[in-house]
């Protein structure tokens, strides 16, 4: 009767071990099926291989440490009643239970502690690897890479041996307790010579380990927050770095009196040792570095710190590549501008962007998603080549949204079957808007629509976007939908190599395992060349492939030359571990590099990493993963033409610039020079009032000619203002375009000017009687009034400001551009075109009066100059009927009649 619960008992044990091994089973051979598929199965073997490898090694390792230390402390158990061991506080044991558990036990912590391990598999791989900076540091002379590469490994080394040794000391401690070798009798402790030494050498042990780890605590000093900046500070060199080479002399002079205490057999001498040890570990490492900062260093901050705030300085600007940055003074000059200047600076002008990302996501939902399964998850900013012109651009891609469709409509085959994949863009100028007040489209509608060649998607189809997507079969027996048409839809069959393929019924059993879909198994429309997609959103895919490289938040589109949906990913090599770098307050790191762009194919879900910096840590990782990281080179020519400057670098560089861009200790000491980010009063994200003191500026894309350049850039530029006031102080620049890639650049403004920032421009919107008035009236007409971005836009050796108005109707998500601010100068102007704008305000035009063309009348005979002309007079006359204004609808009609005359006349001469 026994024997039935244990059999039942065994076959629990058995099932639940092959319910273990198929659902690990199907995730690792899934795994690798996918990974061979991207051509990287030898990152797989990698990250698995050294996993294993380095797991099993460091368990053996230990476990053969903690087997040894028990049996030396099992020797002295008495047999009693032949086959049981008598155990102090347990009793009579079974000699197999007994041996059971000797052996059992150091192996299950010695896994345990293999497998905390295996987590370092990285530390170890960049430590065999490594590739030094050639930056020394300043205290040591030790170059960088010792300190991201070579001391974490130490580190590691030294706590798995110092774990080893701490549970041997505590098994075997046990083991003598148990066996009457250490016992209390009559109040006195009676240890044997046998355990005397063992436990005796084991603490020895430790004490060396403990001297080990106060060296290591001598490099970690370049970490250390308690000066005035990140780093080794005065008190830390002279008070703490002595205090630990102390400790280190001392930790070892008592390790030495614990072994001879145990020879001598006098435990006081050990006992004092370890007693010295802990008064001095107070004494030297809290009590001697607290009083050297509060009486030596306070007193005499500026010139202690001095040094050290140097040091801080030049290795922060390194790690954030600050160094890099070229910093120039802006010749500004005030009332510079005029109209001349202005057409020098068309290519400008014709790129000022008049459309926020939150308001055009929501114009684009309304007028573009065409169905109800379409989202449009974000808008990113591009530049294109479009006739011949460089041409900023709005660009978002139409992805499938599962959770879009209807509730009855999420089956199965709907989910994973038919709805596999999103279709097509749409691309707008940045710069232009219809009649309506809508955004121009230049790419649109399903299937996709354009009248400019450099924009046609010959390849709509978006089976891999940012959008969350479950997986898909495609190829299956089952047509996919493609795109609606009419009345009714498009069907296709997916015919790329995006996918793994369910030819061999084990890869089929072990998908259906790993996503716990019986369908798979079960479905008569999956066959040999069907295939299966997983991990189809970007940052997903990109960060299974590459763990060790922390990703941009936003991957953008981008359209090749031959008409085909390719998204662009940053990536950063990042590092919390250089030598006296401050941590950024918003991240945790202390060194960046925008080092590597990936690549992602929309339809065939192809992978390509391309090395764009020769950052040592990147450097690393290429030899870590041999054929992962191709060169810049190799990125096609079309792909390469869109890498930008990308944001989450700027705002970082940015946050730490605003401080570190002062290099002098004395006056960084002081704050002296403070610069911070703009704040304005509206988020142009949501597309709404940012609420209380505003919220910080975020830098934005335009296509201008920066300061000395013969021809416009596509460039991302931020303003600075001092900290706590509101005007501008300077602005900083990255540079996307050809050569000049990923060079940073600051203009500094001449100190003894006022030059308006953001949040002063706004203050004098709201201030404008003109301009408050008419924002007022339109907030109460059952509309509400969202105000865009402010723009800080330099040409030539001043600056002016263009901020947009959008007008959206209570109970419409359809926002409208209706108005654009221009400032400059004292001069404010709100008119319905940018360029009506800013003729009334460069021509210095009263609001009262009409708006002449560029130039004088009788010369401006020009058709372009007419055409543009007799465009703005019809968009006047318009919105005059919008307002019901009749009297102004007459007076630009008489305008328009006598431009059209002339336009007339000037295309007949």
């Amino acid at each position: 009767m026994r024997r039935g619960p244990r059999i039942f008992r065994c076959g629990l044990v058995v099932l639940a071990l092959l319910l273990a091994t198929l659902v690990y089973g199907s995730y690792f051979y899934t795994e690798y099926l996918w990974f061979s598929l991207q051509g990287y199965l030898g990152v797989l073997v990698t990250m698995i291989g050294t996993r294993v490898a380095l797991g099993i090694l460091v368990g053996l390792i230990v476990a053969a440490i903690l087997i040894l230390n028990l049996r030396l402390a099992w020797g002295r158990a008495r047999v009693m009643l032949g086959d049981y061991l008598d155990l102090a506080m347990v009793g009579p044991v079974p000699r197999r239970q007994a041996v059971l558990v000797l052996w059992t036990l150091p192996l299950v912590l010695a896994f345990l502690v293999g497998l905390l391990a295996s987590r370092e598999w990285l530390t170890v791989l960049k430590f065999i690897h490594r590739v030094p900076f050639g930056v020394p540091d300043p205290l040591f002379g030790l170059d960088a890479g010792f300190y991201l590469f070579v001391l974490p490994f130490q580190h590691f080394a030294y706590y798995l041996i110092q774990s080893a040794v701490v549970l041997s000391a505590l098994g075997a401690l046990g083991i003598y307790l148990l066996n009457r070798s250490v016992e209390m009798m009559a109040g006195r402790l009676i240890i044997t010579a046998r355990a005397r030494y063992h436990l005796s050498a084991l603490l020895a042990l430790f004490l060396g380990l403990k001297a080990w780890g106060y060296r290591l605590a001598i490099y970690r000093l370049l970490y250390s927050p308690r000066g005035v900046t990140f780093g080794a500070s005065y008190t830390d060199i002279h008070a703490q770095l002595p205090a630990f080479r102390i400790m280190t002399g001392l930790t070892l002079l008592v390790a030495t009196a614990v072994l001879a205490a145990a020879i001598l057999r006098r435990p006081r001498l050990a006992l004092g040792g370890v007693g010295i040890l802990v008064v001095a570990s107070l004494v030297l490492g809290s009590l001697y570095p607290a009083f050297v900062q509060q009486f030596a260093v306070e007193p005499d901050e500026i010139n202690r710190e001095r040094p050290f705030i140097a040091h801080n300085i030049a290795l922060t600007r390194y790690a954030y590549g600050l160094d890099r940055i070229e910093e120039l003074e802006f010749p500004y000059e005030a009332r510079r501008l005029d109209v001349d200047a202005l057409e020098r600076n068309r290519g400008t002008i014709d790129n000022i962007r008049l459309w926020d990302s939150g308001p055009v996501r929501q114009t684009y939902s309304q007028l573009q998603e065409i169905r109800l399964y379409y989202r449009f998850f974000d808008v990113d900013v591009d530049r294109y080549l479009v006739d011949g012109r460089l041409r900023q651009v709005l660009i978002a891609g139409r992805e499938l949204s599962h959770a879009a469709l209807p509730t009855g409509a999420r089956t199965w085959v709907n989910m994973h079957l038919k709805y596999t994949h999103g279709y097509g863009a749409v691309v707008s100028p940045a710069a232009e808007v219809t009649e309506d007040g809508l955004p121009e489209r230049w790419l649109r509608d399903v299937p996709p629509r354009t009248g400019f060649p450099e924009l046609a998607v010959t390849r709509p189809e978006m089976y891999y976007g940012e959008a969350p997507a479950p997986y898909v079969v495609v190829n299956t027996r089952e047509a996919e939908f493609d795109y609606p048409l009419g009345t009714g839809n498009a069907w296709n069959h997916y015919d790329g190599r995006g996918g793994v393929r369910l030819g061999l019924p084990l890869a089929r059993l072990a998908f259906a395992v790993r996503e716990r879909s019986y369908q798979l198994l079960l479905t008569g429309t999956v066959h040999s060349e069907s295939r299966i997609m997983i991990y189809r959103q970007i940052q997903d895919r990109v960060h299974r492939l590459a763990p060790f490289l922390t990703l941009d938040r936003d991957p953008y589109l981008a359209i090749r030359d031959d008409g085909s949906l390719f998204f662009i990913q940053d990536a950063y090599t990042t590092s919390v571990l250089f030598p006296y770098s401050e941590p950024h307050p918003r991240g945790r790191f202390n060194y960046v590099r925008n080092s590597v762009k990936v690549t992602v194919d929309a339809y065939h879900g192809e992978v390509s990493f391309y090395l764009f910096d020769d950052d040592p840590v990147a450097l690393t990782y290429a030899r870590v993963f041999p054929g992962l990281l191709q060169p810049r080179e190799a990125m096609p020519a079309d792909l390469r033409r869109h890498v930008r400057y990308p944001v989450d670098l700027f705002n970082w560089q940015a946050d730490v610039y605003g401080k570190y861009h002062m290099t002098d200790p004395m006056v960084f000491y002081n704050q002296e020079d403070l610069w911070q980010r703009p704040r304005q009063l509206f988020d142009p994200e949501r597309a709404s009032f940012a609420g209380g003191t505003g919220q910080e500026m975020e830098p934005y894309y335009l296509v201008m000619k920066l300061p000395g350049q013969p021809r416009e850039e596509f460039v991302l530029l931020l303003p600075f203002t001092p900290a706590r006031k509101d005007n501008m102080i300077g602005w900083m620049t990255g540079r996307s375009d050809g050569e000049h890639y990923g060079q940073a650049l600051v203009y500094t403004l001449p100190k003894d000017q006022l030059i308006f920032g953001p949040m002063q421009i706004d203050a004098r919107i709201d201030q404008d009687a003109y301009i408050s008035q008419q924002l007022t009236l339109w907030g109460q007409s059952g509309s509400r009034v969202i105000r865009g971005a402010i723009q800080v836009i330099p040409i030539e050796n001043t600056v002016m400001y263009v901020e947009p108005i959008y007008l959206q109707a209570e109970g419409n998500r359809l926002p409208e551009f209706r108005r654009v601010i221009v400032g400059y100068g004292e001069r404010l102007a709100m008119e319905p075109t940018l360029d009506a704008a800013l003729r009334r305000v460069f021509l210095e035009v009263a609001v009262s009066e009409p708006l002449p063309p560029w130039g004088d009348e009788e010369g401006a005979t020009g058709v372009e100059s007419l055409a543009r002309r007799a465009g703005e007079l019809w968009r006047q006359a318009q919105e005059a009927i919008r307002r019901g204004d009749w009297t102004a609808y007459g007076a630009a009609l008489d305008e328009l009649g006598r431009a059209l005359e002339r336009l007339e006349e000037a295309t007949r001469q």
